[in-house]
């Protein structure tokens, strides 16, 4: 993340935004290094907790700051590292074809290699399983959103419930589901990436950006919440 230290001070006290909108915390401090330049940020969240986010994993829109997922960081980070592991071992295979590698400098190699491209996958697996897994608490609150919706609806028709109401409701739920489907969008589109990707090749560009790389996978719209299709519209 660029930004001088004027401007990251200027968030001190302000509350951070992850990048669906949702409020995480309050920026409350601002650590730095020997030399002074601004490394991390401290955040306390409502909960009382307190967390430590590297610059690498924020960004400033619209003089927000926003917090990037770890998911999002870790899953870029392990994709590279698995491929790069797997393209060395290429590498090497090649060039002891060709005679330019003796063997004891092979064998060190090669167990170097074969012992992180393993980290990577039992990475990747811990991973795919913590993503799964949010994945489908996500899909849970499509459902909770759907029942929202639907007493939303009873009460309005009902006449407990005027316009104003309404539509000052029917526009927050619809400001919950943008983000839910968001994230839904990218933990998919990141589980969709991993899964496949043993034994074939990536593009740099898929390799730095998996998300956008992956953007022909198409969008997540779940058919069974058709009520909120009308807020989306609205």
């Amino acid at each position: 993340m660029s930004g001088s230290a004027e401007v990251l001070r200027s968030f001190l006290g302000k509350a951070v935004k992850d990048v669906y909108g949702r409020v995480a915390g309050t920026v409350i401090s601002l650590n730095t290094d020997g030399v002074g330049k601004i490394r991390r940020l401290t955040i306390e969240h409502e909960d009382g907790g307190f967390s430590e986010v590297s610059l690498e994993n924020i960004r400033i829109e619209e003089n927000e700051i926003r917090l990037i997922p770890l998911w999002k960081a870790d899953a870029e980070r392990l994709c590279r590292e698995v491929i790069v592991a797997q393209r060395k071992l290429q590498a090497l295979d090649q060039l002891i074809q060709q005679g330019k590698i003796n063997d004891s400098s092979s064998q060190a190699l090669r167990k170097i290699y074969e012992e992180n491209l393993f980290k990577g996958e039992q990475n990747k697996k811990l991973l795919i399983e913590h993503l799964t897994e949010r994945s489908r608490r996500l899909e849970d609150s499509f459902r909770k959103l759907d029942e929202l919706l639907s007493d939303l609806e009873v009460q309005h028709l009902t006449g407990d419930m005027d316009e104003e109401v309404y539509s000052l409701m029917g526009a927050s739920l619809k400001t919950a589901f943008n983000r839910t489907i968001a994230e839904k969008k990218d933990v998919d589109a990141i589980l969709r990436f991993m899964s496949p990707y043993e034994g074939m090749e990536r593009t740099a560009d898929e390799i730095s950006h998996p998300l956008t790389a992956r953007s022909q996978l198409g969008s997540y719209a779940p058919e069974k919440h058709d009520k909120l299709q009308v807020y989306l519209k609205a």
